[in-house]
This record gives structure tokens, sequence and C-alpha cells, in this order.
């Protein structure tokens, strides 16, 4: 099947995969060096000064809410 079907255009790769989480980034590894890309200008951003008026509160917003329970 390799043989017929691995061509210039559409290639065939191999990925080793005795190790599956090494496996899984070398493939995303390669997969994002096919890619060609160029750096871009960034402009920094501007920001708003922080308004301290009214200062968020995460905890409130979670009252009610179930979590799974954390193994020690």
């Amino acid at each position: 099947m390799f043989e017929a079907t691995n061509t210039k255009y559409a290639p065939w790769y191999i990925v080793r995969s005795d190790d599956k989480r090494q496996a899984r980034l070398n493939c995303i590894r390669h997969l994002l060096g096919l890619i060609p890309y160029k750096k871009l200008p960034q402009e920094k951003p501007k920001l708003p000064d922080r308004s301290k008026d009214d200062p968020y509160d995460d905890l409130a917003t979670l009252e009610g809410i179930q979590f799974v329970a954390e193994s020690a």
C-alpha cells in the first residue's frame, strides 16, 4: 500500500509509537514543522487603566456549583 500511495504530493509518514505520549508530541512537532510561516510584526496593545471601583470576586461566582472530589 505504501509503494502505491506514497507520492511527493501526498507522502506517508510513520510515527513510532512505543511511547504514546512521545509519539503524539513528535507527530504534532512534525505537522507544525510542515507549515511554512513567517514572523509578523506586532504592535504592543494599548490597555486602559485598571478600574478598582468594583473588585472581582471569583469565589462568589462559584456558589452552588458542584465539583469533582480531589484525591490527596
